[in-house]
């Protein structure tokens, strides 16, 4: 049985050289991010699928609950989950919430979009800026390369 191998043409190797190289970039931009700026940026990438989830989901909590805003642990630990959850999923609404943590729903939307969608869009959002300049270099060099 004879083997072939394809020949692969200067451009295309230069190309798949300069792919890997653009690979190793985003590698390197994504291990200096904080744990939870790449744990953010993961669950979106992993979009909503909580059998992918479970063990972003459970750091995400934790980072949560052991955070610098205290107030998070106000109504409990399940509540953090529930409204990680909600933030990875879309599952849950602020009324059923609120039913299950006994307070108004008003309240329960103002504490999930003050205390955790705002620090996890935040830590999602600083994630994507850093990872901006990194893209935005490639999109630099293909203009001039044009």
């Amino acid at each position: 049985m004879e083997i072939r191998v394809p020949y692969i043409s200067p451009v295309t190797h230069y190309d798949l050289v300069q792919e890997w190289q653009r690979a190793n970039a985003v590698l390197e931009a994504l291990l200096v991010l904080p744990p939870a700026h790449n744990l953010a940026l993961m669950a979106r990438v992993q979009d909503g699928n909580m059998r992918f989830l479970e063990g972003v989901f459970a750091e995400l909590v934790s980072m949560l609950w052991h955070g610098e805003d205290a107030n998070v642990q106000k109504y409990g630990l399940p509540a953090v989950e529930y409204l990680v959850r909600r933030w990875l999923v879309g599952f849950g609404s602020y009324r059923e919430f609120a039913e299950e943590f006994g307070m108004c729903a008003s309240t329960a939307s103002s504490f999930c979009k003050a205390r955790v969608s705002g620090q996890l869009d935040a830590w999602l959002v600083a994630a994507c800026g850093s990872l901006e300049s990194v893209c935005e270099k490639f999109a630099i060099d293909d203009q001039a390369a044009a």
